[in-house]
């Protein structure tokens, strides 16, 4: 338990000055010293301050044992909400500072929903690298899977207790836009569902109109080949998945009903969606509705419609039909994300159970070039220093399979603590991917990294694999740490053996 004794900085002088501290000359020297009023308020500041960062972490654990979801605004915790615009690095940068004047903790969090998702490789880095920052500048990142950004950032805060968001402030609009009735901007959607939270909005830096021509022209101008390839492919998949079960439905006319063959439609524009995703199950709905009214409803083999009440039934069913495709993507969507997390929190739980049992370098080794191969289709080597810090070129046995590092980039990524080579700021233009194995007392080397020859510029564009990639080699160097202070217990105790038996030899002579 922490017992504060807390004396203004007059007070505790006028007792020195009493001699109720020290008594005679000692107390006039330790007021000309230690003593002097600017060291005691910056005393008790570091005091209350300590005071207060044990308390805050005790209501923490109290919150998560009673399962408490409100905001408490106990501290002054932030959350940068990064998001897919131009103006996220100054989210990260200002809730930096603003952090670091508050002497706060911070979170950086990005919500990634299933349109986001589609977005661009150039996009998607530039969302990796505002993440990347926050960490460099103390910031605890995560990227959260959702449908919705408001609710998922909310749900974050509070159970943390962020009780500070920070984000963007929209670009004001050209025109009034209607869907802006159903569809609030976030900030409104924030002050919603977490009342108790502080927003602020960070102003986007001003931008020549030079640098925006180029970002325009440097924007792509539409999907990758191969993607386009497989959005057309699933185009024409639900459109002839709702042309087949039109004839199916032709040929079972004199069995079925006309609802039974409008449920027929519905089957179809639900596997559709859940198949091929949102587009093409509202392409197969829409396919479906005409083909309904040309084919089955009187008078046949025109749109024509002789009662209003297959209006309605077309309506509805086209509601029906947009609503439920858009569900069923939006569970393909979650589906997808609770496998990919499932499959990384298996990699590093199976990739932390084997380094455990590693007692050599090379056993630290061959089980990250396994884990690596496996979770990144990449190839791996690992760089360890001498005793004078200098990298050592591999000596491993792998041949053809271990990529070749270069010695001054990868010297330079250990000297520096910093990743260098492919995707990074130092030296793009290598083929290789250097990142240092930090571990808590020092750097135990360098992991040099070759992508899979297919794709080596976008095998890091997911966020989530490049904070695996951190973790894995943050698992490597910390067992290499581990290792290496076994050798050195292992050392000091054949040391001390020797000592022992030395002195035996001594005492029988």
């Amino acid at each position: 338990e922490v017992v504060l004794v807390d004396l203004p900085a007059d007070e505790l002088l006028a007792r020195l000055k009493s001699g109720r501290v020290y008594q005679g000359p000692q107390a006039d020297r330790a007021a000309g010293n230690f003593f002097r009023k600017g060291n005691l308020i910056a005393l008790r500041e570091l005091a209350l301050r300590r005071t207060a960062d044990r308390v805050e972490g005790d209501v923490r654990a109290w919150r998560v044992e009673q399962s408490v979801d409100t905001l408490w605004k106990t501290g002054a915790a932030l959350l940068a909400c990064v998001g897919p615009g131009a103006d996220a690095e100054q989210v990260v940068r200002s809730s930096a500072r603003l952090a670091g004047q508050l002497g706060a903790r911070w979170h950086a969090v990005y919500v990634e929903t299933p349109p986001l998702q589609r977005l661009p490789a150039a996009r998607r880095q530039q969302i990796l690298d505002s993440l990347r920052l926050a960490e460099k500048l103390g910031a605890a990142t995560a990227v959260l899977p959702g449908t919705d950004v408001a609710a998922e950032l909310a749900r974050y805060a509070a159970s943390r207790n962020l009780s500070r968001l920070v984000l963007g402030r929209p670009a004001p609009a050209a025109s009034w836009k209607p869907w802006r009735l159903w569809r609030p901007a976030l900030a409104q959607r924030l002050a919603q569902l977490a009342p108790g939270a502080d927003l602020l909005e960070i102003a986007a830096a001003a931008v020549p109109a030079r640098a925006l021509r180029d970002r325009h022209a440097a924007r792509p101008a539409g999907p990758e080949p191969a993607q386009a390839r497989a959005q057309l492919l699933h185009y024409l998949l639900g459109a002839g998945a709702s042309l087949a079960a039109g004839l199916l439905g032709w040929l079972l006319d004199d069995w079925l009903d006309l609802a039974n063959i409008a449920m027929l439609f519905m089957l179809v524009v639900l596997g559709v969606a859940y198949r091929c995703g949102r587009g093409p199950s509202v392409l197969a709905t829409c396919i479906s509705v005409a083909t309904l009214d040309f084919v089955f409803v009187a008078p046949r083999f025109s749109f024509a419609v002789s009662d209003f009440q297959y209006v309605v039934t077309f309506g509805v069913m086209l509601a029906v039909g947009l609503i439920t495709g858009h569900l069923t993507a939006l569970l393909r969507f979650q589906a997808q994300a609770a496998r990919q997390r499932e499959r990384r929190w298996h990699a590093l739980y199976e990739f932390a159970s084997r380094l455990s049992g590693a007692l050599q370098p090379e056993q630290v080794l061959d089980a990250t070039r396994e884990f690596v191969a496996q979770a990144f289709r990449a190839r791996a080597t690992l760089l360890l220093p001498d005793a004078e810090g200098r990298l050592q070129a591999p000596t491993d046995t792998a041949g053809a399979e271990a990529p070749l590092p270069e010695a001054g980039t990868a010297q330079w990524a250990f000297d520096h603590a910093q990743p260098a080579g492919l995707g990074t700021d130092t030296l793009p233009a290598s083929p290789l991917f250097y990142l240092p194995l930090v571990a808590p007392m020092r750097t135990r080397g360098v992991l040099a990294l070759l992508p899979p020859a297919a794709s080596p510029g976008d095998w890091m564009a997911v966020p989530e694999q490049r904070q695996q990639l951190d973790t894995f080699a943050t698992l490597t160097a910390i067992a290499l740490e581990r290792v290496h202070y076994i050798e050195v217990a292992q050392g000091a105790l054949v040391d001390m053996e020797s000592e022992r038996l030395r002195h035996l030899d001594v005492v029988h002579a």
